[in-house]
């Protein structure tokens, strides 16, 4: 089921591919077909589908999609520094490293006074959904610089827990797995690698 929601609904990539795959199936078949009526509605009506296939998947919003919005939303309040977006980003029952949403979000506001994050590129973001939790494993490489010094490129592997609240998709909980390489089991933990 998941890959069919990934073809149909969330990736154009997919959907043209299995939608040129379609018309050439349908270029190839209608010659052999008996009916002059077929033949001839068989491409428009093969190119009409396809328009609403694309329609459709630009229309619909999966619960990944939510999720990834959700994120890219995230990484671009700590890119800002804007910690009003980052604390509603949060949900109101976060608990991750024994803190809850104010200390996370006095945590990424004491780091972002020391380091300046910018260009996050999410590499892998592996997301295992439930109906109303989900789990994403995901690497990102970011440009960090320490008090306005030049920057220098890093990477990490983050494990983050989200809950559906009403009013969207909320983070429950944010758990370091690796920086730069080196295994982390904590946010306390990853502050030996700040300055």
């Amino acid at each position: 089921m998941k890959p069919l929601i990934h073809l149909f609904f969330e990736s154009p990539l997919w959907l043209g591919a299995f939608c040129f795959l379609l018309f050439a199936g349908v270029l190839f078949a209608r010659q052999r077909w008996e009916s002059g009526a077929a033949r001839r509605y068989a491409i428009p009506t093969t190119l009409l589908i396809i328009g609403l296939l694309f329609v459709i998947q630009k229309l619909v919003v999966t619960q990944r999609e939510e999720i990834l919005m959700a994120m890219n939303a995230f990484v671009a309040a700590i890119e800002r520094e804007d910690t009003s977006a980052i604390h509603e980003a949060l949900a109101q029952d976060y608990a991750g490293d024994a803190m809850d949403r104010e200390g996370f979000t006095n945590y990424l506001a004491s780091v972002m006074e020391v380091l300046d994050i910018r260009d996050t590129r999410l590499m892998q973001r592996d997301l295992d959904i439930g109906d109303d939790s989900a789990v994403m494993t995901l690497t990102a490489k970011a440009t960090v610089s320490v008090r306005n010094q030049i920057g220098q490129f890093h990477w990490g592997s983050w494990r983050m827990a989200w809950l559906r609240k009403p009013e969207g998709w909320k983070i429950v909980s944010v758990k370091p797995l690796r920086v730069d390489g080196q295994p982390v089991d904590t946010l306390q933990t990853l502050g030996g690698y700040l300055p």
